[in-house]
């Protein structure tokens, strides 16, 4: 595990980091390349875990790894850190048709020890908690002599193996397997042990998975403004809004009875408190989800009394609000704060593509205020559990659009990691951390680093919001 720190006065941009070992019987087993995005002036990104299988072949000593770090603007950095490869002890080892003993060491022809295959699980990982009733495991079995089987058992139970790999002739030998394997509702113990070609098995790699069923309901409120009374228009924000919509009927099998949309001049102040504060309160139950997908327009509005301590109040505007009259006309983010306490659903996911900053050029409405907009109001939105949100751009950017795309930037890309994108572990679905993590590594790149998705918010166990079609 290693992490890269910014030790300069500025924030670096487009951070992305490459690991190679050049040296004859390492197998990295882990990706190679991995893009860690921004990183603050002072502060270290967060840990990056890489595996490798080390070979009986390679020797005991210095294991040289380089690391070359690339950021936007600047030179690359190349650096060479130095594991240390120890010669493993001997063991106890299991021989196919014996019986193992204390003080029996199997000896090859050529007078050395037999070590027995190394076993590596890539996905999932251990402790992951899924919401389906099976899961993909992947990993490597690798032997200069050769693997010659796995054998793949869940909860004392074997199951049969898919093997998707390729033998590789030589000292480099590895076998990649697959499985889909099956759960039970609770804790579920996956082991796997691979054998080599002279009958040699490995240690046991084991990993626990915890099937959750799905609680309660899926409850869906979608509103996308494009065309405002009083304030400038927006071009994509309805397709935005009406793109997420799809998807949640095609990929979460959301029914009509269950998902409400709101766009242009029907997503009114009366509307859309109505949608949020009466109906949905009213239809989810403890148990259940609700979603609140929201692009449009936000905006400031100096408050000496704001909680925030910036002197700011910030709102949602719907079709008809007032910059003359926010007060009366717009949505304060506080009163959310009050509807999403309202709501007895243990998960309550709001997205939003929108943004409060006051500048030019995005999804707010232009401010006189030049004061330094603070997040605080989402943390307050995010109280209490079970609340998580997810907004297109910190409180001082400006969340855009993409004539490219046809989207804001923020819903092209939530939508693109919903799809398959961020499904990092393969399983099929995607939780609010997976998605929290792609939006954060593509929206700030495609946007030259000037958008950055935040999320607040936590809750117990795995939230699942997007499932691969």
């Amino acid at each position: 595990m290693v992490r890269v720190k910014n030790t300069g006065q500025l924030d670096a941009a487009d951070v992305n980091l490459a690991i190679n070992i050049d040296q004859k019987g390492i197998i990295l087993t882990s990706a190679k390349e991995f893009s860690i995005g921004r990183i603050q002036a002072g502060r270290e990104s967060d840990p990056i875990t890489f595996m490798i299988t080390v070979q009986r072949s390679v020797p005991a000593g210095d294991l040289p790894v380089n690391f070359k770090i690339t950021q936007k603007n600047f030179k690359s950095r190349n650096l060479v850190l130095a594991l240390n490869v120890a010669p493993e002890k001997a063991k106890e080892i299991t021989v196919a048709g014996r019986r193992p003993t204390s003080d029996y060491r199997p000896v090859s022809p050529a007078g050395r020890f037999k070590m027995a295959p190394h076993v590596v699980i890539t996905t999932p990982r251990d402790g992951k908690r899924v919401v389906t009733n099976t899961i993909d495991l992947r990993g490597i079995a690798a032997d200069d002599r050769g693997v010659v089987s796995i054998d793949i058992n869940v909860n004392g139970m074997r199951i049969d193996l898919h093997d998707r790999g390729i033998a590789v002739k030589g000292e480099n030998t590895q076998r990649e397997f697959y499985a889909a394997v099956p759960l039970r509702t609770g804790r579920n113990e996956i082991v796997v042990t691979a054998l080599d070609n002279e009958n040699l098995t490995s240690e046991t790699k084991s990993i626990t998975v915890f099937y959750e069923k799905e609680k309660g309901e899926i409850w869906a409120a979608v509103i996308g403004i494009n065309d405002y009374h009083h304030v400038p228009k927006l071009d994509y924000a309805r397709n935005d809004a009406s793109a997420f919509a799809d998807y949640l009927r095609i990929n979460l099998d959301i029914e009509a009875d269950h998902l409400f949309e709101l766009y242009d001049s029907q997503a009114t102040k009366r509307n859309i408190q109505s949608l949020l504060g009466t109906q949905i309160r009213s239809k989810a139950g403890r148990e259940d989800t609700v979603i609140i997908f929201f692009a449009g327009h936000g905006a400031p509005e100096e408050n000496e009394t704001s909680l925030d301590g910036d002197g700011i109040e910030k709102y949602i505007l719907p079709c008809d609000a007032n910059t003359t009259d926010l007060y009366t006309t717009a949505i304060p983010m506080d009163e959310i704060a009050r509807i999403f306490r309202r709501i007895k659903a243990e998960r309550v996911i709001l997205l939003a593509d929108c943004c409060y900053s006051g500048q030019t050029g995005g999804r707010t409405i232009l401010s006189k205020t030049r004061a330094n907009i603070s997040d605080a109001f989402l943390d307050r939105l995010s109280k209490g559990k079970g609340r998580i949100i997810i907004t297109a751009s910190s409180a001082s950017e400006v969340s855009k659009e993409s004539d490219d795309f046809k989207h804001g930037y923020f819903t092209y890309y939530l939508l693109k990691g919903l799809k398959g994108a961020a499904d990092v572990d393969g399983d099929g679905f995607i939780d609010v951390n997976e998605i929290s993590s792609y939006l954060n590594r593509e929206v700030p790149k495609a946007t030259g680093q000037k958008q950055h998705p935040v999320k607040k918010g936590e809750a117990e166990g795995q939230v699942v919001i997007g499932r691969v079609r």
